[in-house]
């Protein structure tokens, strides 16, 4: 988890350094916390990455544009199914689709030679020649945060606080209007677990069932527990005992098996990464001993 958060840390660090003049603080009231505008926007990436995710043809083959997308990176027509680029050109950011695709391309030619340049690389690219590369559609945060900052500054809004939150706003609201609408209202990551179990080649698929179905187990264990945890845990008065580290443990993952929510978040982790898994199973354990 230290990794990821420091991905994500160095991330929002480059896009800081790509979007000057952007150092606004932005009042989000659907967690009711402070963010800057530059962790406010990944916020929206990821939620347009979450939705790109749950698109239909997003996780049914072994693609290496399945692989980009939980690598962080989301192509160009992706985001157009989203109706992303509706949003900029509604918004006068960019006048169509042709010129939407030349500026990510010019984008992602940029990003590729500052990294050149960091590396001690010499490379001769130009925009004609990869005008057939599909890896000049893609875009990871700080080159999608670099696009918008070249649209904005291009244009009569100059990325005016105001105008940028309004801009993601529409973004997330957009992404979230291509679920099919018998998902409308049911929680991303309930979504994401579902459909993760299907993600990658045959190997991938059935590791990720065999350990969507151990966690399932997991869960269905607990709520059991708790029955009898209920039954065994207050003493003769009825006063409950005192609880230790390990019963307040246990009564957390109580809870959490009650809530769906927490549920799905947890498996996603739990699916993919060995680390999680391996304290997954230790806590399992130990609670095992503590019911008896």
């Amino acid at each position: 988890m230290k990794e990821i958060r420091d991905e994500r840390e160095g991330e929002v660090a480059r896009a800081r350094d790509v979007c000057a003049g952007w150092d606004w603080n932005v009042d989000d009231e659907t967690t009711a916390s402070n963010q800057d505008i530059i962790e406010y926007a990944h916020c929206i990436w990821d939620t347009i990455m979450d939705e790109s995710l749950l698109l239909d043809h997003s996780l049914e083959s072994d693609t290496t544009e399945e692989q980009s997308q939980e690598g962080g990176i989301i192509s160009l027509p992706q985001l157009m199914h989203l109706g992303i680029d509706q949003v900029l050109i509604e918004s006068k950011l960019v006048p169509d689709v042709k010129e939407l695709e030349t500026l990510v391309r010019r984008v992602a030619l940029e990003e590729d030679a500052e990294m050149d340049e960091r590396q001690g690389n010499r490379r001769d690219i130009t925009m004609d020649s990869v005008q057939e590369d599909a890896k000049y559609l893609e875009l990871t945060f700080v080159s999608f945060m670099r696009m918008l900052h070249e649209c904005t500054s291009s244009t009569s809004h100059n990325g005016g606080q105001t105008f940028l939150i309004s801009l993601f706003q529409r973004m997330e609201q957009q992404s979230r209007n291509q679920r099919d609408e018998s998902n409308k209202d049911k929680d991303t990551s309930i979504l994401l677990a579902s459909k993760a179990i299907h993600s990658g080649n045959s190997n991938t698929c059935k590791n990720r069932q065999k350990n969507s179905d151990r966690f399932n187990e997991y869960v269905s264990t607990f709520r059991i527990w708790e029955q009898k945890f209920i039954s065994k845990d207050t003493s003769t008065d009825g006063k409950e005992k005192l609880p230790s580290r390990r019963l307040d443990i246990l009564r957390g993952c109580f809870v959490g098996a009650r809530n769906a929510k927490v549920v799905a978040a947890l498996k996603i982790v739990y699916m993919d990464y060995a680390a999680l898994r391996l304290a997954g199973d230790l806590i399992f354990r130990l609670m095992s001993k503590i019911v008896g």
